[in-house]
């Protein structure tokens, strides 16, 4: 059975925009519990006061803006890259899927002007290319079976510090910024320090946009 603390952070945790309005102090907590009595009520299975959730509220609050300053004063995007007009192929995965792969790899090897990824899961291979390359790509995979097809894309590659590794939230930080736009990321992949979101065409100016505003992920730029 959960304590009132416990059931109100488990509540809150699984409202991703009720925690981001708490995390800038923009909800009334003495109306909020009133709101999650009934529920927090039903999860700890005991009647429970509105001022004990209310102190709840307060303690998770000052604990997630604590946190968040934490994150903030070391998280750093020291660079971003965009990129417009690609592709996304999603390929079952079948042994005679990896020489394709390897053909696809080396064509596109040397040739600085075309962008090209891949990302192969248990089941499926995710390739994303420059639009220039929808030809090529029906050529060499026209014996495969291709799950889903996603045109005019574009990204935003995020150049990170070299210590982002060490510090826990760092992609929710920035993903949860996007989310509370109601940016829709279609697609991510990542290296050591570059993380790379792939949007609708539609999107990609409005991202870009919240990402190089964010002042908490500018600060301290030089290592």
């Amino acid at each position: 059975m959960l304590s009132v603390s416990e059931a109100v952070e488990t509540i809150i945790k699984n409202r991703p925009f009720l925690e981001e309005a708490l995390l800038k102090d923009l909800v009334n907590t003495s109306a909020l519990a009133r709101d999650l009595k009934i529920e927090v009520a039903e999860i700890t299975q005991k009647h429970v006061g509105e001022p004990a959730i209310n102190m709840a509220i307060r303690r998770f609050a000052t604990r997630i803006q604590s946190s968040s300053i934490s994150l903030f004063s070391t998280t750093v995007i020291k660079d971003l890259t965009v990129r417009m007009h690609l592709a996304e192929y999603t390929y079952k995965n079948t042994d005679s899927l990896e020489g394709k792969l390897h053909q696809l790899m080396g064509y596109v090897e040397g040739k600085k002007d075309v962008f090209c990824n891949q990302s192969r899961g248990v089941h499926e291979t995710t390739i994303i290319v420059s639009e220039e390359m929808e030809i090529m790509i029906k050529q060499i995979f026209s014996h495969e079976t291709l799950l889903s097809n996603n045109n005019s894309l574009s990204s935003i590659t995020i150049k990170l510090k070299s210590n982002y590794v060490d510090i826990p939230g760092v992609y929710y930080a920035i993903l949860k910024k996007l989310a509370w736009e109601n940016i829709n990321v279609c697609e991510f992949t990542s290296t050591s320090t570059e993380l790379t979101l792939y949007f609708h065409d539609k999107d990609v100016n409005t991202a870009f946009a919240i990402l190089n505003r964010s002042d908490e992920f500018r600060q301290n730029v030089t290592e």
